[in-house]
């Protein structure tokens, strides 16, 4: 209910969508298998159910973001696994991991929102964190991008850009002491990943703390941070919103369990 407190009731669309909106009760579902060779699948994804509406949509868009990134990584995965030697993919396997978290997830008649954890493993390598987003409206299943999201999109991720990388700065140590610590030319390939742009910041997910945003290993930091996430308070980046937005900030909700 947090995201829901930050002034919103000055707009009376964001107060009819207040009075209204339910949640959704939010299960796990196991992650299709992955169609490589020598790699194991293992891991879940959100699926969302209510009585009253009919959430096929929905839930397709959930699965759909899951199946996006295995035929991703699959392109990649297959062009290494020509180069591998046999004696590796006798001795070892590949992992294409999913692990949903619930703080990253919001689901109500309004919206469904989730920024999901991914494990990709070539066999004998090292394991690449990612992550799959969708954020869709309710119950069309229409999808929202990061620049939906505010009235004047350069604007709003330049806010959003500014508030998520002090998060980090000022909270996370790896990627401050990977960040500063880094020679100049490292130093601003990682610059170049907090830069405010969509694609920089596509992978969110509109929950009851805030918009938490997450980076893919190597995007801000050096690999031994992993996959990063901060989130950025709705009251830093209210006034930037879209009547979009405001409708979607308002309608976040906790998933039922």
């Amino acid at each position: 209910m947090g995201a829901c407190s930050n002034g919103s009731s000055r707009d009376s669309s964001a107060s009819d969508v207040l009075s209204n909106v339910s949640a959704l009760v939010v299960r796990q579902v196991a992650t299709p298998p992955l169609r490589v060779p020598h790699h194991q699948t293992r891991g879940t994804y959100p699926q969302v159910s209510n009585g009253k509406l009919n959430l096929k949509t929905v839930n397709a868009a959930l699965r759909n973001a899951v199946l996006d990134e295995q035929r991703e990584y699959a392109r990649f995965a297959r062009k290494a696994l020509s180069r591998t030697p046999k004696v590796i993919l006798r001795k070892y396997h590949g992992v294409f991991e999913t692990t949903p978290q619930r703080w990253l997830i919001s689901s109500s008649s309004v919206l469904v929102s989730a920024l999901i954890p991914v494990r990709e493993n070539l066999p004998g390598g090292t394991a690449t964190g990612t992550w799959v987003s969708v954020t869709v409206q309710v119950p069309s299943g229409d999808p929202v991008r990061v620049e939906d999201l505010f009235a004047e999109p350069t604007r709003g991720l330049e806010m959003l850009a500014r508030v998520i990388r002090k998060k980090f700065l000022s909270t996370n140590s790896c990627v401050r002491q990977s960040f500063e610590n880094a020679i100049p030319e490292v130093h601003a390939y990682y610059a170049k990943g907090f830069a405010p742009t969509a694609s920089n910041y596509q992978h969110f997910a509109l929950t009851t703390n805030g918009i938490v945003v997450g980076f893919p290993m190597e995007q801000v930091a050096g690999p031994v941070c992993y996959r990063v996430a901060a989130t950025a308070p709705y009251v830093a980046l209210r006034p930037y919103l879209s009547e979009l937005g405001q409708k979607l900030i308002t309608g976040v909700r906790q998933p039922q369990r």
